[in-house]
């Protein structure tokens, strides 16, 4: 997934397309699976108040996302659900590209290596924090209330746990759709606009930054009147600074 992001300035087209399903399309994990972390952190009760459909409607490299229905008022959420003991993998993961990176020689000799994995090792532990993730996102909620350029989902306490995260499902297509390619330059500078002034509040203003902007974690929204909004749906890997290090 990370390779991915920057794979066309190295790797060849049909290697980087296929590498970019991983940001939002790898492979499901059964149901049933997925059910036992479920039960594991949502009480019976709570877990009979929702039609949860089996089929994922996104999956990424630390969990899958299911859309389900409240049964008593028919609102609609998408339960981000994290894989059976993801959290215990990231060691053997991170070896695993370690090896990957030296025998493609992709990085020059001198390259401090240790730095950059202790950091991605830091940052994919905070990704498997569930529970930090949502206040990550209740807070960008908060911040961005006013802005009507941008739709963050609302967190739904009562359907939380340790490994899942319940928020209001939130329509939109991916950013290298084929509708976002076709629509005028106009309408595409906007929201290029709309992506460039959020980075700039958050790096200058707020002191919080998503460090994890790939196209898995946003979608557009588009709008008949051509004011098309950012979906903004992945806080797990936010990193709060001081004004010392800006």
């Amino acid at each position: 997934q990370m390779i991915s992001m920057d794979g066309e300035l190295f790797l060849p087209p049909e290697a980087n397309e296929f590498l970019k399903t991983l940001q939002a399309q790898s492979p499901p994990l059964r149901f049933e699976e997925i059910e036992k972390v479920l039960k594991a952190n949502l009480s019976t009760e709570r877990l009979s108040e929702l039609e949860i459909d089996p089929v994922a409607i996104g999956t990424a490299s630390l969990g899958q996302v299911h859309k389900a229905r409240i049964k008593a008022t028919g609102e609609l959420l998408a339960l981000k659900i994290q894989y059976p003991a993801v959290d215990k993998a990231i060691d053997s993961d991170l070896k695993a590209i370690r090896r990957f990176l030296s025998a493609l020689e992709l990085l020059p000799g001198n390259f401090q290596t240790d730095i950059m994995f202790s950091e991605v090792r830091g940052m994919l532990a905070q990704e498997v924090n569930y529970e930090l993730e949502i206040e990550h996102t209740k807070k960008y909620r908060e911040l961005f209330s006013g802005d009507t350029r941008f739709i963050i989902p609302k967190i739904y306490p009562d359907y939380c746990g340790p490994k899942v995260i319940a928020m209001s499902f939130e329509k939109g297509i991916s950013a290298d759709d084929v509708l976002v390619k076709a629509l005028s330059s106009e309408r595409r500078n906007r929201l290029a606009m709309s992506f460039l002034d959020i980075y700039f509040r958050e790096l200058f203003e707020l002191g919080y930054v998503q460090t994890d902007p790939h196209l898995g974690n946003y979608k557009i929204r588009l709008s008949p009147d051509g004011n098309d909004q950012l979906v903004l749906l992945d806080f797990g890997a936010v990193r709060k600074y001081d004004k010392k290090f800006l």
